[in-house]
This record gives C-alpha cells, structure tokens and sequence, in this order.
C-alpha cells in the first residue's frame, strides 16, 4: 500500500508540473528570467507569479518573451507585468503597447501596469501612467515612460 501511494504522489506530481508549465509553440517557457527577477526585487514585488504576456499577443508582438506579474505597494495599480524581449525585439514591443497603454521602458525590459493580476491589460488613465513613472523612478537611469 506504501508503495502505491508513492507512485500516486509522485504522478500527481508529474501532471500538476506539466499543467502549471505550458510551453509555446516554439518549445520555450515563457515566464521570468533573472533580467524580470532583478527588476522585481528593485521594485520590491511580491506575490510573483508567471505570465504569457498574451497582451503582446493582442496587440501585435509574437515573439519571444520572459514575464511575470508582481504586486507592488502603495501605488494606484497595484499589480504591474515585467516583460523582457530577445535583443532587436524592443521595438517591435514599443510599438505594440506604446500607443494603448502606459508603460516603462529601458532597452529590452518593459514594466506595464495591469488591471488586476486576473485581467492582465494596461490601461491609459492617470493611474497606470502614475504607476509607470514610481516604477520608472524606482529603477533608476535609462527607464523613462514614453508619450
């Protein structure tokens, strides 16, 4: 009985892995790397979790992608997405999420205020743009908010 109950855990184990993971279509994960993890820290996020970043998708931008939502305290939105793009990919970002949402930028790493951590799109009110400019302060030279 011992036996069995081990093989059952470690199978569970095995299916909860493989759905909390799902791989693009080009065989990657695309959740948070170490740029998205340093950008959070300096943010002092907590609650961090992956994301699919499919606004991008939405909006124009199919490339790859590390991200992840974070909370962060005593800001209008509370929740933002950090997202980090392949070298040469920055632009093709800027231009998917410049003209909808506030967001901060510096070279390949973008940090976007969300809705929620449920409804994962920017928004264009004074409160996202407040948002944007605390994170962009927060991380320091080079970050700045377009518009």
């Amino acid at each position: 009985m011992n036996r069995i109950s081990t093989v059952l855990a470690a199978l569970a184990t095995v299916v909860v892995v493989a759905v909390a993971a799902p791989a693009q279509a080009d065989g990657t994960r695309p959740y948070g790397d170490a740029r998205t993890g340093h950008i959070a820290n300096v943010l002092h996020g907590t609650h961090r979790g992956g994301w699919l970043a499919t606004v991008l998708d939405q909006y124009g931008y199919h490339g790859k992608r590390h991200a992840e939502i974070v909370r962060v305290h005593g800001q209008p939105k509370r929740w933002v997405g950090i997202i980090h793009v392949p070298a040469g990919k920055a632009r093709a970002v800027h231009r998917a999420l410049n003209p909808h949402f506030w967001l901060a930028e510096r070279g390949t790493a973008f940090v976007l205020p969300l809705v929620s951590h449920t409804m994962t799109n920017g928004g264009s009110t004074w409160r996202y743009y407040d948002t944007a400019k605390w994170a962009a302060r927060k991380l320091g030279a080079g970050w700045r908010v377009p518009k």
